[in-house]
């Protein structure tokens, strides 16, 4: 986008969807770290880290070693300096609910977290995640967000 586009990070929205999260993470992080941070973050189903759901789902392999691409959004999201919106749904079968939250507390602000009852891996869409992440987009300030502080609990 930059090249082709002639668009900064600061015109970027990071989206990152299940997996496609540890790439987010990882991207707003480094473009945060050199001073260029995007416009905003929106994790939608995140997860601490590929390691700790490789733990959960096979403890009896060494998942530690075995793992090439270890997403560790729990250790980049500190790094991430720009609006963060992380969704979630309450029943969530393929990443435990907690580690939404989780994250979300390990990052700094400003940050909102938005918990769709009912909601599972797969169908927050039609629980109303579009208007969410709508609402959050269109509520960061043009200019300096690091003022902004808040929360979203549905």
């Amino acid at each position: 986008l930059e090249d082709r586009q002639a668009l900064a990070p600061s015109g970027i929205v990071l989206y990152g969807e299940s997996i496609g999260g540890g790439v987010a993470v990882e991207l707003a992080a480094s473009l945060s770290r050199e001073g260029r941070s995007p416009f905003a973050l929106v994790l939608e189903v995140p997860f601490t880290s590929l390691v700790d759901l490789g733990r959960l789902y096979y403890p009896f392999v060494p998942v530690d070693f075995l793992l090439k691409d270890r997403f560790l959004n729990s250790e980049k999201i500190r790094d991430v300096r720009a609006p963060l919106l992380v969704v979630n749904g309450d029943r969530d079968e393929i990443i435990p609910f907690q580690q939404g939250p989780k994250l979300f507390e390990m990052a700094g602000e400003p940050k909102n977290y938005i918990k769709i009852p009912g909601g599972d891996h797969n169908n927050l869409h039609r629980n109303g995640l579009q208007e969410y992440v709508l609402e959050f987009l269109s509520g960061i300030p043009s200019g300096d967000w690091d003022n902004g502080d808040s929360e979203i609990s549905q």
